[in-house]
């Protein structure tokens, strides 16, 4: 049984005075991250029934479009090169990969030089998904990020500094 707290929605926030008064920016709807989760979800919901069409997830999409890229590259593709172009979860990527090799989008063959290694390569379905897939990928991008090209570059320069900053090991700072 839940009992009810007789000062329910009274917690002080930092930022809020003892009457609930915003002091700062600590309104959940004004600060960074909420705003930045709720446009990711925003656009993550758009990307999920943008691709439901074709039976894709967006990381099934982004991994499809790796394979494609390191292959015009030259570069081996493998599941670990993969992970690391996408900057995935090594285990998540192949539980993905796996079930594009299930929906025979992929071939996973035993890489040549390293046994421990797959080799990754589309197959003519997966080239045909994913040319439909990169369509439907841009359209959404550019309808949901339709900016001034001066504010997509500033956005695109912060996204890309957020990004390298959740890849290089950022510590939680000491809390006051």
């Amino acid at each position: 049984m839940v009992v009810p707290v007789a000062n329910a929605g009274r917690v002080k926030l930092p930022g809020m005075t003892d009457k609930g008064q915003n002091t700062s920016i600590s309104a959940a709807e004004e600060t960074t991250g909420f705003l930045l989760w709720q446009a990711a979800n925003g656009w993550q919901r758009l990307m999920r029934n943008a691709l439901a069409d074709l039976k894709l997830t967006h990381v099934q999409f982004v991994l499809l479009a790796g394979i494609n890229h390191l292959a015009a590259k030259g570069k081996p593709v493998t599941q670990n090169a993969i992970a690391a172009h996408a900057g995935t979860d090594k285990m998540m990527t192949s539980k993905v990969l796996r079930t594009l090799e299930n929906k025979s989008l992929i071939i996973r063959d035993k890489h040549e030089k390293d046994t421990r290694a797959r080799s990754l390569s589309l197959t003519p379905e997966g080239e045909l998904i994913l040319a439909k897939a990169a369509k439907v990928v841009h359209h959404i991008d550019l309808t949901f990020f339709r900016l001034p090209l001066k504010n997509a570059r500033v956005l695109n320069s912060v996204l890309t500094e957020l990004n390298r900053r959740a890849h290089t090991g950022l510590s939680m700072p000491d809390m006051p």
